[in-house]
C-alpha cells in the first residue's frame, strides 16, 4: 500500500477506505505507555508508514486500530492524544458496526462529517505539517 497523504492523517484515516469490519482490539489505550518526544513521535508515524507500505492490505488492515491505539498512547501532548483518542473511538465504532446493515454505511458518514472528527483532523494535520515537517495533505 503506497501512502500519498501526510503518514500521520493516512494512518488517522485508513479505516475511511477499509471495510466495516477491519478487525481490532477491544483495549481503550490512552494508558500506559509514556509520551514521545516530538522528534520520537514523528520517527513513529514515519516507521508505521514504512511498515504499512510493506504490507498487504489484509494486513495492515488487521493492525490498523493497534497502531492508532499505540499512537494515543505515546502522543506528545494532550491535544494530539485526544485527537488520536477521537479517531480510536471513531475505528472502534466503525468496527462494532455489521457491515451487512445499509445503515452502517450512513452511519460512518455521520460519525465522519461530525465537528468533533473534523476539529481532530485538523489538529492532526497541523501536527503532521508543522511539527513532524510532512507534506499536507490534499
Amino acid at each position: 500500500m503506497r501512502l500519498t497523504r501526510t503518514p500521520l492523517m493516512l494512518i488517522a484515516g485508513l479505516a475511511l477506505v477499509l471495510p466495516i469490519a477491519c478487525g481490532g482490539d477491544d483495549s481503550s489505550g490512552g494508558a500506559g505507555g509514556a509520551a514521545l518526544s516530538d522528534e520520537a513521535f514523528c520517527a513513529r508515524i514515519s516507521q508505521l508508514e514504512e511498515e504499512t507500505d510493506a504490507m498487504t492490505a489484509d494486513e495492515s488492515d488487521a493492525m490498523f486500530l493497534d497502531a492508532m491505539t499505540e499512537l494515543r498512547a505515546a502522543a506528545p501532548n494532550d491535544e494530539v492524544r485526544d485527537a488520536l483518542g477521537t479517531f480510536v473511538d471513531f475505528f472502534e465504532e466503525i468496527d462494532s458496526l455489521d457491515e451487512n446493515d445499509p445503515e452502517a454505511f450512513e452511519r460512518i458518514f455521520e460519525l465522519a462529517e461530525s465537528p468533533e472528527f473534523a476539529s481532530a483532523e485538523a489538529v492532526l494535520e497541523d501536527y503532521s505539517v508543522n511539527v513532524c515537517g510532512f507534506e499536507p495533505s490534499e
